[in-house]
């Protein structure tokens, strides 16, 4: 009997998730670290923080810096605008792909445009702020983006 509820947990839990088109790396869970925006627009950064709580679609997440967010330490967003931390591997980047940036000269991440592809090198567009900056960077600086 318990080999028999063990296999229809396991094909439960398969067929949610092929249902709801959730993969199993972009899962998010308590303790986790996130990325998600102090003030949500484009050209503003996307910043670290820790997942407290999830209930439903509401994910309350604590800043890793706190330093200029006054009371809102720790603060409740919608699912859709926090993001797991999933680096990018060579081979899934494409042009004209949106991703997360970590410019080396910049603190935080920014919402980027893949515009050229060459060798290991990728060229961006992101916004800070109002100023359109291009950035060629390697691998190491993208990360995967909000849907």
């Amino acid at each position: 009997m318990t080999k028999k509820l063990a296999a229809i947990l396991l094909l439960t839990i398969a067929v949610s998730f092929v249902f709801t088109g959730c993969k199993k790396e972009d899962k998010i869970e308590v303790d986790e670290m996130v990325y998600s925006q102090w003030w949500e627009g484009e050209g503003h950064s996307w910043e670290e923080a820790k997942v407290i709580a999830i209930e439903g679609d509401e994910i309350t997440i604590e800043w890793k810096e706190t330093w200029a967010k006054g009371d809102e330490i720790q603060v409740s967003k919608h699912i859709s605008k926090v993001v797991k931390r999933i680096r990018l591997e060579a081979k899934k980047v494409k042009e004209d792909m949106t991703v997360l940036l970590e410019p080396p000269d910049y603190s935080g991440l920014y919402k980027a445009k893949v515009t050229k592809i060459e060798d290991e090198r990728y060229t961006v567009e992101f916004k800070s702020g109002d100023v359109l900056i291009t950035r060629e960077v390697g691998i190491e600086s993208l990360w995967k983006a909000p849907e």
